[in-house]
Formats: C-alpha cells, sequence, structure tokens
C-alpha cells in the first residue's frame, strides 16, 4: 500500500513537472476594453461613455502591437462590441506603438475610428485603447419622415437604422446630401458640410403638432440637436448652406449674382471696378473677368437676366439723395465672348420719390428680377421694414419706376432670382438684430409679378452672418440648386471672408 501511495505521488510530481506552461517566453495577457476615443483634429477630445445614442464599431478591427525594444509587431485582429469575454493580447513586458483601424467608409453604419497610441506592458491587466475619428454622425427623427427617405451623396443608399432614427456616419471630406421624403409625399433635399466629431441630429415638427422633441444625449461625439419647424405646406423654417467656399480675392464686396445658362457671373459693390467676373461654380475661382468700358460702378447691386441680357443694378441708394440710378443692359452673345464691352444704359427715378430722402428712407435698393420685358426692383428700406416694388421697362432710356405693392419681410432684402420657368420668387437678405442677425431666403412659390398680391412670403433661416458672411446674391440654376454670394465682414477686428455657398430648393418648388 505504501509503496502504491508513493507511486501515486511521483506520477502527481511528473504530471506536474511536464504542464505545458502558459506563457513560455514571458509573455502578459493584455485585455482590450474598449476605446477612448477623441477628435481626429481636436486630440482631446471626449472619453468614451455610456450614452443614449449606441455606436457601434463594425465587425472587425485589426491592430499592430510594434515593440519599442525588437521593432517586431504583434497583430490582434478582434470584433469591437466589447461584449462578453474582452479580446486579449500576449505581449511580453516592454513599451509598444499600436496602430490600427476598424475600416474606412465613406458612408457607414459603424464609426470608423483609427487607433494608435502607446503602451507600456508590465504587468497582466485591461487597458482602453486610445482611438480617433473624423466622421460625423447624421441622425433623422422618424416623425414626419418616411422610409423611402435616402442618402443622394457622397454615394446613393438607404439611411440605416437604430430605433426611432435613420442614421448614416459620413467623412467630413465629402459632401453630405440625402432627399428627405416626408409622410405627406413632399421632399426636402437637405445638404450638409460635414464636421468631425459631430453629430448632427434632425428632428421635423409638423405644422400643429404638439409632439414633444425626443431627448437625445451623446457623450462621444459633439451633439447639435437641431428642431425644424414646417408649416401647412411642408416649408421648413430653416435649411442648412453648404459646398461653401471662399470666393476669388477679386470678390470682397460680391454683391450680385446670376446664372447665365449653366455660367455663373458676379460683381462688386461700389466704388470697386466696373468689372463682371466669371467664377466657378465648384470652388468660387475666377474664370473670367469683363470690362463695361462706358460705365462705372457706382452703387452695383445686383445683376438679373432675362435669356437675352444681362442687368446690373447700379441703383444702390444708401443716403437716398442718387439722382443718377441706372440699370446696364448687356446683350448675353457679347458678354459671353468679349472680354470688353459697352453696355446700353436705363435711367430712372421712383414715381414715390419727389426729392432727396430723409435718413430714414425707403428707396435704396439692391435686389431685381427680370420678366416679360419688366424689371421688377425690391427696394430695402433703412429701417428693414418689409420691401417696396417697383417696375420698369427693359427698354433702355430714361423712365420712372412705377410703385406696384409693399411685401413684408424678416429683414433688409439684399439679392433676388426667378426661376427659369417664371413660376417661383426667391428674395436674399438678412435680419436688422446685430451680431445675432441671420440670413434668409424668402419664397414665394407661383408668385404673381409684379405685385405679389396674395403671395406669401416663406421665410427660410440661413444661419448666422458669421457663417454665411454678409449675404448679398442670389441665382438658381435650372435644376434647382441656388448659388448665394455673400461680401466680407469686417467688424472689431473680426474678418470674415466672402463666401459662396449653395442651396437645394428641388423639393420644395415641387407642386
Amino acid at each position: 500500500m505504501r509503496q502504491f501511495l508513493s507511486l501515486i505521488f511521483l506520477f502527481s510530481i511528473l504530471l506536474f513537472s511536464c504542464k505545458e506552461d502558459e506563457n513560455p517566453d514571458g509573455r502578459i495577457p493584455v485585455s482590450i476594453e474598449g476605446f477612448t476615443l477623441s477628435s481626429s483634429y481636436d486630440p482631446a477630445g471626449r472619453l468614451a461613455a455610456d450614452s443614449e445614442w449606441q455606436h457601434t464599431f463594425g465587425d472587425t478591427a485589426r491592430v499592430v502591437f510594434y515593440s519599442q525594444t525588437t521593432g517586431g509587431g504583434i497583430a490582434l485582429n478582434f470584433k469591437p462590441d466589447f461584449s462578453g469575454e474582452l479580446p486579449q493580447v500576449l505581449l511580453a513586458p516592454d513599451t509598444y506603438h499600436y496602430q490600427g483601424h476598424n475600416g474606412y467608409l465613406h458612408v457607414s453604419p459603424f464609426l470608423p475610428v483609427n487607433i494608435e497610441g502607446y503602451l507600456e506592458v508590465s504587468a497582466a491587466g485591461s487597458v482602453r485603447l486610445q482611438a480617433k475619428t473624423s466622421h460625423q454622425l447624421l441622425s433623422f427623427h422618424k416623425d414626419n419622415l418616411s422610409d423611402e427617405s435616402s442618402i443622394i451623396q457622397p454615394e446613393k443608399t438607404a439611411f440605416f437604422t437604430q430605433g426611432d432614427y435613420y442614421y448614416a456616419y459620413v467623412s467630413p471630406d465629402r459632401l453630405f446630401k440625402a432627399e428627405l421624403k416626408l409622410k405627406n409625399g413632399k421632399t426636402l433635399n437637405w445638404g450638409l458640410d460635414t464636421r468631425d466629431f459631430r453629430h448632427s441630429s434632425y428632428y421635423f415638427k409638423a405644422a400643429g403638432s404638439g409632439a414633444q422633441v425626443p431627448p437625445l444625449f451623446d457623450p462621444k461625439l459633439d451633439l447639435q440637436r437641431t428642431t425644424v419647424n414646417l408649416d401647412a405646406e411642408s416649408i421648413p423654417d430653416q435649411l442648412p448652406l453648404y459646398a461653401q467656399t471662399n470666393l476669388d480675392i477679386l470678390l470682397p464686396e460680391a454683391s450680385g449674382l446670376q446664372y447665365v445658362g449653366q455660367n455663373l457671373y458676379a460683381i462688386n459693390d461700389g466704388e470697386n471696378t466696373a468689372q463682371i467676373f466669371g467664377v466657378s461654380t465648384g470652388h468660387g475661382g475666377m474664370i473670367r473677368r469683363i470690362t463695361v468700358s462706358n460705365a462705372q460702378n457706382t452703387e452695383w447691386e445686383d445683376l438679373a437676366s432675362d435669356g437675352q441680357y444681362l442687368y446690373i443694378g447700379d441703383f444702390g441708394n444708401n443716403r437716398g439723395t442718387r439722382t443718377d440710378l441706372r440699370i446696364l443692359r448687356i446683350p448675353l452673345l457679347e458678354l459671353e465672348t468679349k472680354n470688353t464691352l459697352e453696355a446700353e444704359v436705363i435711367h430712372f427715378s421712383y414715381d414715390r420719390q419727389t426729392g432727396p430722402s430723409g435718413a430714414d428712407h425707403r428707396f435704396d435698393c439692391e435686389a431685381m428680377v427680370a420678366r416679360n420685358g419688366q424689371l421688377i426692383l425690391f427696394t430695402k428700406p433703412t429701417n428693414a421694414q418689409g420691401s417696396d416694388i417697383y417696375t420698369l421697362s427693359a427698354t433702355p432710356g430714361t423712365q420712372v419706376a412705377r410703385y406696384a405693392g409693399s411685401i413684408e419681410t424678416k429683414g433688409w432684402i439684399t439679392g433676388a432670382d426667378i426661376t427659369q420657368d417664371g413660376k417661383h420668387l426667391l428674395l436674399l437678405g438678412y435680419e436688422n438684430k446685430g451680431v445675432t442677425s441671420q440670413a434668409f431666403v424668402g419664397l414665394v412659390k407661383n408668385a404673381q409679378l409684379p405685385t405679389l398680391a396674395g403671395s406669401p412670403v416663406k421665410t427660410i433661416y440661413l444661419g448666422s452672418l458669421a457663417t454665411t458672411s454678409q449675404a448679398e446674391g442670389i441665382s438658381i440654376d435650372r435644376n434647382g440648386i441656388v448659388k448665394i454670394a455673400g461680401e466680407q465682414i469686417n467688424q472689431s477686428g473680426l474678418t470674415i471672408p466672402q463666401r459662396m455657398s449653395e442651396l437645394d430648393l428641388t423639393g420644395l418648388l415641387q407642386d
């Protein structure tokens, strides 16, 4: 018996001594419990934390740990949901520089991240890896939106869904545009210049709805929550501008903008050269420069076209004392083929102005459209209360502009254009509220020109002037894409450069 027990004891010692060493080279198990997330452009960022919005990181992530001693790398592929058993890597005591990612898509159902940092390994434990993202999350609450809503750019695809939201993560180097289908059949075309590390979330509230905007929290990304109010005709009270770019350095006071076919032309405000600039619709740079040899730029304020001529409104009149108001007329054939040309002139005065006006007057003008042989002028009263409408013949000579009526506006009207079918009018302007002023577009559908009797002006806000610059010029192309030009702002040592922005009104202009 004693001999038998001795054999068992010796066998146990032998079995134990032959058991495989789990870490024969001294490597240490390190568990990955998550990411510490920050912006690619702001290393401080925010720490990962639980949130109501559940960010996901895809099906697979790959990280390579490079030894600072040997330079060798150890790769780890893992599922980055960090649920259940945590992913683990065996690393020898050392300092490691790690790099990796979880995939990159321009439009993604998960948050793409680049994983990079340094890790000192001296004992077993759990770590949170450093990760950065340059993507933006766009989310749209499903209330009042149908499942036919889809993404147009940077690629045509359906939205992803999470709970009560349609969403997508979008790379910041791509323009985002979506076709949002309302449940009543109307369409909103929503564009946005994406920004890294931001979550832009939208809730569309129908007219008369008493619904409360549901709460939303996102400690991972910088959340910007916006409620968009829709009126009875599903016109939104705001639209974001997109495709923003700085205009050419030669257009610091861009005051007028006009499409001629698919070519875009701009002018500067008064006391600049008497020149028309052809500008790129993409980057805002100058393509052509056309000199008007027989005119001065006293107060050039707007451009208009009727398909035969380009009209330049030299009718800026801040003090109300000008006696040389005029509109220059240029044949489009000459505009498109010559770099120096002469203009025909329409001299005019207002039938309601009998003499020089005081400091508070209604005879400044910065906006006009051309329609059916007429030029229709929209004035810019000093106190920003509404706008008066005047009409002129488009024929050169000396004329009197006839008063046709007045409209209510949310501020100064600084530009105007009309759709090529002549049905819809766009008025551009900005509020008279100092530093808090917002730019806006006044949309008049099925406009009854020239009086606009029975044609309400629907105001759509575009954001602060710090975003748009001083909104002065507007034009719409044949496809319903609107370009807006803003004049440079210099105030209290702050300079906001001259900018060009875009707006897609195709959905809103459908009957």
